[in-house]
C-alpha cells in the first residue's frame, strides 16, 4: 500500500510539457498520467527575429489551440492549431503548420535508491502538417526591409521520431530526449532518403517541486534543447536553447505555464535564426 501511495503521488506531480511548449523549443518528457483524460487550451507565444538586411528586430505572435487525448496510460494523442502575425508589418496573419503528436511508454519501473525513484521511457511520433505558409510565401515588408514567418511556418510536412527517458524523486525530475526531424520540401517528401533538410533536437529538462498540496502545486522548470542540422540547408541553423519557468496546477484541472527561452548561441545573419521566445499557456483538463 505504501508503494502504491508513493506512484500515485509521483504521478500526481507530473503533466506532461508538450502542450505548452513553441514547436521550435519542444522538449518532450516521457511521463504520460495514469488516469484516462481530455484536455484543452490556448497558448500564447512570441519570437524574436530579425529582418534579412539590416537585422532590424521583430516578432512573430503566436496564438495556438491546443488538445490532447489519454486513452490509457501508456498512450497520450494531441494537436497544435498556430495562427501566427508578424510584428511591424502591414499583414494579418497566417495559419501555421498544424502538428498532430503522439507518445506511447515503452517501460516504467519504480527504483529504491537513497529516495524512491520512478523512471519512464517513451516513444515520440510526431506530424506537422503542410497547412502554413511556404518560405517564399512568408516575406512581409517590415520598413525597407523584410522580415518572414519561415521556419516558425515552413509549409511543408515534417515528421518527429525519437525517443525520451527519465526520472521523478520525491522533490525533482530529470528527462532527456533525442529526435530526429525529417523536413520534406518542395522536391521531398517525408522521410525520403535525401536528409539536407533534416536536423536533430536534444533536450534536457529539469524540474523543482515547490509546492505540492491537494488543491494546488507550484513546480520550477528548466530546459536546454540543442538544434544540430544535418546540413546547411536544414530547416533550422545550430541553436542552443535555454529556458526557464514557472508551473502550477489548480484543483487537477487548470494547468497554468510560463517560459522564457533565449538563444546563446552568438546572433548570425540568417533568416533561419531565432533570438529568444515567451511562451504562456492556459490548460484545462476534464
Amino acid at each position: 500500500m505504501k508503494n502504491l501511495l508513493v506512484i500515485v503521488c509521483l504521478i500526481l506531480l507530473i503533466s506532461p510539457t508538450v502542450l505548452s511548449m513553441p514547436t521550435y523549443y519542444e522538449n518532450e518528457i516521457p511521463i504520460i498520467p495514469s488516469t484516462k483524460q481530455f484536455s484543452v487550451g490556448v497558448a500564447f507565444l512570441s519570437y524574436e527575429k530579425f529582418t534579412v538586411q539590416t537585422e532590424r528586430q521583430y516578432f512573430i505572435y503566436e496564438g495556438r489551440i491546443l488538445g490532447k487525448y489519454i486513452p490509457n496510460k501508456s498512450v497520450e494523442l494531441g494537436f497544435q492549431i498556430p495562427y501566427l502575425i508578424m510584428s511591424d508589418a502591414n499583414d494579418y496573419g497566417a495559419l501555421g503548420d498544424i502538428k498532430i503528436f503522439s507518445k506511447f511508454v515503452l517501460y516504467t519501473d519504480l527504483l529504491y535508491f537513497i529516495d524512491t525513484i520512478y523512471f519512464n521511457n517513451s516513444l515520440v511520433i510526431n506530424i506537422s502538417l503542410a497547412s502554413g505558409l511556404k518560405k517564399e510565401d512568408s516575406y512581409r515588408n517590415i520598413g525597407l526591409d523584410k522580415g518572414l514567418y519561415y521556419p516558425i511556418s515552413a509549409g511543408y510536412s515534417d515528421i518527429d521520431i525519437g525517443v525520451n527517458s527519465g526520472f521523478v524523486l520525491t522533490y525533482f525530475s530529470f528527462f532527456i530526449s533525442a529526435i530526429f526531424v525529417s523536413s520534406s520540401s518542395k522536391i521531398e517528401p517525408p522521410l525520403a532518403f535525401d536528409t539536407k533538410n533534416d536536423y536533430f533536437k536534444l533536450g534536457i529538462t529539469s524540474e523543482i517541486f515547490v509546492l505540492t498540496q491537494r488543491n494546488f502545486s507550484l513546480k520550477l522548470f528548466s530546459e536546454l534543447l540543442s538544434i544540430i542540422p544535418i546540413s546547411d540547408e536544414s530547416k533550422y541553423i545550430n541553436s542552443n536553447m535555454l529556458g526557464f519557468g514557472i508551473w502550477t496546477k489548480i484543483v487537477d484541472s487548470l494547468i497554468i505555464k510560463a517560459g522564457y527561452y533565449y538563444n546563446v548561441n552568438p546572433k548570425v545573419i540568417s533568416e533561419k535564426y531565432i533570438g529568444s521566445a515567451l511562451s504562456t499557456s492556459l490548460e484545462y483538463r476534464f
